[in-house]
Parts: structure tokens; C-alpha cells; sequence
């Protein structure tokens, strides 16, 4: 071969935000290009876990725009305009942490006691990773009536019966 009719393939070529937290929506940059030149046409995308490889077009249709925690391996090749593809490229780690449950601390009311039919204002503050939005407040109150305990849901905002209250709130991220 003389030199003007050497083919070079492409190159597939990525960089990995290679830890974050499941919550998070997972970060690259490709950096795939072709020696001669040509249009990078086409990418697949390998991400390997537990030793099942899986690929697509697209790495969020693979890890997810919220993916599992857990260890990953991700590769990338790709395709010019002239139809040639590249080596996959070497591997790259990717770890997802768990994602921390929200916590809600200093829960409390206003008063702790109450005359019925007077709002109730509460206070509380809630922990959580700083790019994650509460996207769900479930309250609950309950109270013992004949012996068995019933409850309701929603945020009680005044009370019309005499006894002992108990108010919960969960969230969710």
C-alpha cells in the first residue's frame, strides 16, 4: 500500500463522570473523531454488569437517566460516514452509589396541645442530597376512637375531637 491509500478507522473516544449517585443523570463527553476525517455517522454503546453486556445506540437507554446503584463497565465504538467502524474502545468504570433516603428532623407543631378547631402550624427541616427536589409530602394522622385506631391520610390542619393525635410525614425524593 503506498501511504495516500492508507485507511485509518475511526477512533471512539469518551470521557466518564466515572462516580455519582443514583438520582443523578450520568455525565460523558464524546471525544470520537475519525483520522481521515469523515463524519462520525453512527455510536453503540457497551455497558457491562455483573458480566451481562448490553448495548445501544443511545448510554441512557442503557444505564438510565436514573440508573441503579451498583459497578458498570462502558465502552463505546463508532462508525464514519464511509460505513467503517472503529475498535470498541477500552473500557471505562463507572460506580453509582446508593442514593440516601431524604430525613426529616425537627418535626414539630407549633403547640403541643391544641383547642379544637385551632390550626395547626408545622416545622420541620429535611436532609437531602442537594440536586434531588422532594417530589412527595404523605402526611398522616391518627387516633384511637372504641378501641381501634383509625387513620387518615393528608395534613391535618385543625383537629375537632378531644385525645391524643399522632401526626407522620414521609417524603420522597
Amino acid at each position: 500500500l503506498t501511504p495516500d491509500r492508507i485507511v485509518l478507522l475511526p477512533v471512539a473516544e469518551f470521557t466518564l463522570v466515572r462516580e455519582f449517585t443514583a438520582g443523578q443523570e450520568p455525565s460523558y463527553q464524546d471525544n470520537s473523531y475519525d483520522p481521515n476525517g469523515h463524519e462520525i455517522v453512527d455510536r453503540i454503546w457497551q455497558v457491562t454488569k455483573n458480566g451481562i453486556k448490553t448495548q445501544d445506540a443511545d448510554l441512557y437507554n442503557l444505564i438510565g437517566r436514573s440508573p441503579q446503584p451498583g459497578e458498570y463497565t462502558v465502552q463505546l465504538r463508532v462508525k464514519n460516514a464511509r460505513q467503517v467502524w472503529s475498535a470498541w474502545s477500552p473500557g471505562q468504570p463507572l460506580t453509582i452509589h446508593r442514593n440516601q433516603e431524604p430525613v426529616i428532623k425537627n418535626f414539630m407543631t407549633n403547640k403541643t396541645e391544641v383547642d379544637i378547631g385551632e390550626e395547626l402550624v408545622f416545622n420541620f427541616e429535611i436532609e437531602n442530597e442537594p440536586w434531588e427536589y422532594i417530589t412527595e409530602y404523605n402526611w398522616t394522622h391518627s387516633w384511637t376512637e372504641g378501641g381501634r385506631t383509625i387513620t387518615k391520610a393528608g395534613r391535618p390542619r385543625a383537629f375537632f375531637e378531644d385525645g391524643n393525635i399522632t401526626v407522620e410525614l414521609s417524603v420522597k425524593d
